[in-house]
């Protein structure tokens, strides 16, 4: 629909936003909190997958149940298995979590390319050379890029099932239906809480149903088909359907009642509203007061509904669970679209003034709260807790 700008024009654009997040995502010398935790983990079970391969894993699941000490299950073996590669390839670094670290923050830099395909062509390419700013400048996926945790790869994995699944909405094909298979099925390995992702994209098949009448079974096939690949090669690695199903049952009563977390991260269903007013209450502001003006506005309804629809059910559903703020980054990745294209519409009305004000209000917003949460590694887990204390707003 929108070709504002030549291709060569606009290749160029996304290279300079790439390369702008990849200097505001600081490669950190070391891995600052040693000490438990979800990283710690990760770390202990890639070493023992790199030194004795995939058949310590029914060993590594046991030793799990028997010593359960937290959220994070064995069933992450897409990540258990990229850190223990990443570490064979590196086995001679300063730290020995930078392997880890470098996937986390590979991930960052690059998940503007997938959100780039999901919405080029859908918006104009202003509105989405925006949104890439926002995301690239963003704190939470800033911080989270630093950080050896999966998060930044479920990041990248996400937009790049949601853009897959809507170019195949827009043109069948079946390239696009095999990675809507492929990215469920990895976002999944990766971390099982991605299953609410693939809840968001049943979703959007059925809105796309609702508007053109054409149930596209085959895109809702791939992501059920992604999800159970995911669990049959789990049950395989874990050495059994009792195995699997007794991770699924601790993973289950960590999530909902148990949680080492839960002192600082369990509310009520708008915990993740109030903790995003806190890391970034200018985007919360413009996003959903522009919202109903934005999509009124006929060049961006589609991709606007397309966007709500995901990044709602996604904050819906994971409004369930005790988990941190690092669990909704694709929410704030869709408020980030949202702000862009308000700000955008102000540029092409003639309001220049007011965009770029509103546009360097969301960019400091951006910068100011980064430092004060993630400038020194103050924080590793971010919770409303955490985030409230290091804005002093609570002792």
């Amino acid at each position: 629909m929108f070709r504002e700008r030549p291709k060569l024009g606009f290749a160029l654009a996304l290279t300079l936003l790439i390369g702008l997040a990849a200097l505001l995502r600081a490669f950190p010398d070391e891995f600052k909190f040693r000490n438990g935790g979800d990283a710690v983990r990760a770390m202990e079970w890639s070493g023992m997958v790199k030194d004795r391969g995939l058949s310590v894993y029914p060993e590594l699941a046991q030793l799990y149940i028997k010593k359960w000490v937290g959220f994070s299950t064995p069933t992450r073996w897409g990540w258990i298995g990229l850190c223990a590669l990443a570490r064979t390839l590196f086995p001679h670094t300063r730290d020995v979590y930078t392997p880890m670290v470098a996937l986390a923050w590979l991930s960052g830099v690059l998940c503007l390319l997938p959100l780039a395909w999901w919405l080029r062509g859908k918006i104009p390419d202003g509105a989405l050379l925006l949104s890439l700013l926002l995301c690239a400048t963003g704190p939470i996926e800033r911080g989270w890029s630093h950080f050896p945790m999966p998060d930044s790869l479920c990041l990248l994995m996400t937009l790049a099932f949601f853009a897959a699944l809507a170019s195949y909405l827009e043109r069948p094909s079946t390239w696009t239906l095999l990675l809507i298979a492929f990215f469920s099925a990895a976002n999944i390995a990766i971390k099982e809480t991605s299953v609410i992702f693939g809840v968001a994209g049943v979703a959007l098949v059925i809105l796309e149903h609702r508007r053109s009448k054409v149930f596209h079974w085959k895109a809702a096939l791939a992501i059920s088909l992604g999800g159970v690949i995911t669990a049959l090669v789990t049950l395989l690695l874990v050495g059994g359907g009792a195995t699997l199903w007794t991770l699924t049952k601790l993973s289950l009563h960590g999530a909902v009642q148990s949680s080492g977390a839960m002192p600082y991260v369990s509310g009520p269903y708008f915990t993740y509203l109030v903790a995003l007013m806190v890391v970034s209450p200018a985007l919360m502001v413009v996003a959903l007061g522009s919202y109903p003006t934005v999509l009124r506005a006929t060049p961006y309804s589609d991709a606007m509904i397309q966007v709500a629809l995901v990044t709602v059910v996604s904050w819906l559903l994971f409004s369930c669970f005790t988990f941190t703020l690092r669990y909704v980054m694709f929410v704030d990745v869709g408020l980030r679209v949202v702000a862009a294209c308000a700000v955008w519409r102000l540029w092409a009305d003639s309001r220049k003034w007011v965009a770029l004000v509103t546009l360097g209000l969301l960019v400091g917003h951006d910068l100011a709260l980064h430092a004060a949460f993630y400038g020194r590694d103050q924080i590793y887990d971010p919770s409303i807790w955490a985030m409230t204390r290091q804005l002093r707003m609570i002792p």
